[in-house]
């Protein structure tokens, strides 16, 4: 089930991973959302530069500064409300809200990791969760929520994570985190034995500033042709490995110096050593070298409401991607058993 309109679209498909698998993408969908965040930047003397070392190098500062000001709403604590929570927390957030007032049963021994044989039968799986989660980093406040969840509530926080939440409840969460402005983040994700689901709604309009995370890739220049559209054409010896719409910039080119005001261009790949740029009509003749090197431009995103997801899990004309390709369940038919699973949640 997918909230992207116009992306690559992803099937549930059975997986025989763990939970943390899912975990991952929830975080990493976590520290995309932040960027989109508006923010007021935290002096970076606030950061732990040697805690968070790692995460800076990956993150970056400005995004970094981010999350440390993020409150975060985790509602449903078995085996993958607790791993979410568990690892949001060591990421480093201003604040975790945990909410599930279910009393810890026999069961949940095998899926929450902090659960003990004194917890079953007397404490709820948030009471029993909180101890534990908050130890694990000195800079999160981890604190609980007892009873209803309100619009109130998630009206003051940035993101809130459903799990094992009821379709219903779901459904009415939605429409409220995205009436909300700016939106607050959606993220929903369950486990059904092998099966998995993971559905996120980041609001009508989401500024994504790096769109697959790679490292931008760059290639030598070998010439630029004086024609509409101008093709320019790379060094033989590697391919460049853009894509069509890939932005670009150029530098160090000797002749055709207008390419090198350091103005990203839109490419159109023709073959794997060339592609095309604009009418260079006008411009100086290429006499050599240059380097050109693929820059992340930020573009927007319109995400589907849960509603809409649940009927219409694909962008129009498209088909579902499969991702398992070795499975043998149709895309739409693993789609339609995590959707009949969760309709008849409690």
């Amino acid at each position: 089930m997918s909230a992207l309109e116009g992306e690559e679209l992803h099937a549930l498909e059975p997986t025989s991973t763990g939970n943390s698998d899912r975990q991952d993408v929830l975080v990493t969908g976590m520290v995309d959302f932040l960027g989109h965040l508006c923010i007021p930047h935290r002096s970076e003397t606030a950061i732990d530069t040697n805690l968070y070392s790692r995460q800076i190098g990956t993150f970056g500062m400005e995004t970094m500064g981010k999350l440390i000001q993020m409150k975060v709403l985790i509602s449903g604590l078995r085996g993958l409300g607790v791993e979410v929570a568990k690892n949001l927390i060591l990421a480093g957030p201003a604040m975790v809200i945990l909410h599930d007032d279910s009393i810890a049963e026999q069961r949940d021994l095998g899926a929450n990791f902090y659960l003990t044989e004194q917890d079953v039968g007397s404490r709820t799986r948030a009471e029993a969760s909180l101890k534990q989660l908050s130890e694990l980093n000195p800079y999160v406040s981890v604190r609980t929520h007892q009873g209803p969840l309100t619009e109130e509530l998630l009206s003051g926080v940035s993101l809130v994570v459903f799990s094992e939440t009821s379709q219903s409840e779901l459904l009415r969460w939605n429409e409220v985190c995205r009436t909300r402005n700016p939106p607050v983040g959606f993220i929903t994700a369950d486990c059904f034995g092998l099966a998995s689901s993971v559905f996120v709604d980041f609001g009508e309009s989401f500024t994504c500033r790096d769109k697959d995370g790679e490292e931008p890739r760059s290639a030598i220049v070998s010439g630029v042709t004086l024609e509409s559209p101008g093709t320019v054409h790379t060094h033989q010896d590697r391919r460049h490995g853009f894509n069509d719409g890939d932005w670009v910039v150029f530098r160090e080119v000797q002749g055709m110096t207008q390419l090198n005001d350091g103005k990203p261009r839109q490419i159109k790949v023709t073959g794997p050593y060339s592609f095309s740029i604009e009418d260079t009509t006008g411009y100086s003749a290429y006499v050599s070298d240059g380097i050109v090197t693929q820059t992340k431009v930020p573009h927007s995103i319109k995400f589907s409401s849960y509603k809409n997801s649940l009927v219409q899990p694909k962008h129009s004309g498209e088909e579902m991607h499969a991702a398992d390709l070795s499975a043998s369940t149709p895309p739409c038919s693993s789609h339609k058993g995590c959707v009949f699973s969760l309709g008849l949640a409690p």
